[in-house]
């Protein structure tokens, strides 16, 4: 299939001269989507894989669309900054699942990764930022977080107990369990319900308690969108009405199907609090079948793995980590990380079968 894609890409290429905007652009653009469909053809999750061609297929229509429509210009060029972001998850995406490292290599950086964003949130929370003092110093000036705030250097503290949350099963492990503490204080210190459930989800994941699982999964639908209250639950949440927002502007049968384009604005100015619904509005019910069928099929037999890509499925509901490049990182390392025990497992039992 690789080859295939190399060999229509050669042909269709030089014939694509005329786009929108400037002579030449559509050239880029479908440079880039060959790039992407090559690259999901080598990743032998069918879900996954025919993911990256649906995207780099949207891209590629919606500049097709555009030389009747000039209009639709600007979900194109949306669409396509976005793809170039799908692209580089999935070439990192590609080289976990293809990388020789003991799969604790992984586990320990991440680890490290996680002790060093609490290790510089600690002084944070008395109002000491050490890090902007040095960027400034430097001479690129920096403002400091809210103050009092632990946030590591992710900015916000949903981002930051996102991150942590999502990394907690991997610290159920030898000598880095004493570390467990320090991550639970900084997610009860978040204040960010999302997160805690989410942490909470990958913990009982790992020990099998499933009916714990759907208790969760129940209340971080509840109390991510509230802050506990009976009547914001009943709907007068703003998370709430962000989402009511985001399914009343889906008007037709098209936009339903296929979406209205990666990177566009679903009513407001940031990222929904809920990467499911906010994946329908942009990548329609194709996309988010993609998605789902992936879920539903993720290998299970590595408990680490399995019950971090639980925490982080549940971080999607009342968050956006697929946004934000740090967590959405981990997520496509944990994801490669999954494909590769798969696709081992799977090689194991056909020398076992021969």
């Amino acid at each position: 299939m690789l080859t295939k894609i190399i060999q229509i890409g050669l042909v269709l290429l030089p014939l694509l001269w005329i786009s929108p905007g400037r002579p030449r652009h559509g050239q880029l653009i479908v440079f880039m989507m060959i790039a992407l469909a090559a690259v999901s053809s080598q990743i032998k999750n069918i879900w996954l894989r025919f993911f990256g061609y649906y995207i780099a297929t949207w891209v590629v229509v919606s500049w097709v669309v555009t030389l009747f429509n000039p209009k639709f210009g600007i979900i194109a060029f949306l669409t396509t900054d976005q793809a170039t972001y799908i692209l580089a998850g999935y070439i990192i995406l590609l080289l976990v699942i293809n990388s020789n490292e003991k799969i604790e290599f992984f586990y320990n950086w991440i680890c490290v990764a996680v002790i060093a964003q609490c290790l510089i949130a600690i002084p944070q929370q008395y109002g000491c930022f050490p890090y902007v003092g040095f960027l400034n110093y430097i001479g690129l000036k920096t403002t400091n977080p809210v103050a009092n705030l632990a946030v590591g250097t992710l900015e916000n503290g949903n981002f930051f107990a996102a991150f942590i949350a999502i990394s907690l099963p991997f610290f159920f492990r030898k000598y880095w369990c004493y570390f467990i503490p320090v991550i639970v204080y900084h997610l009860v210190l978040s204040t960010t319900t999302t997160a805690v459930v989410a942490a909470l989800v990958g913990v009982v994941v790992l020990y099998n308690t499933w009916w714990v699982v759907i208790i969760a999964i129940i209340a971080g639908n509840i109390f991510a969108y509230s802050d506990g209250t009976l009547s914001q639950v009943l709907g007068k949440s703003a998370r709430v009405d962000f989402c009511k927002e985001c399914i009343g502007n889906i008007k037709t049968i098209p936009q339903l199907i296929f979406g209205h384009g990666l990177g566009v604005s679903w009513g407001q100015g940031f990222p929904l609090h809920n990467e499911w619904i906010q994946g329908l509005f942009e990548i329609g019910v194709v996309g988010m079948g993609l998605v789902t069928g992936y879920v539903f099929t993720v290998y299970r037999q590595n408990k680490i793995l399995f019950a971090a890509f639980c925490a982080a499925c549940v971080s999607c509901i009342g968050n956006y980590p697929i946004h934000l490049p740090p967590s959405a990182f981990l997520i496509i390392i944990i994801i490669g990380l999954i494909e590769r025990e798969r696709l081992r497992s799977e090689q194991c039992n056909q020398k076992n079968i021969v």
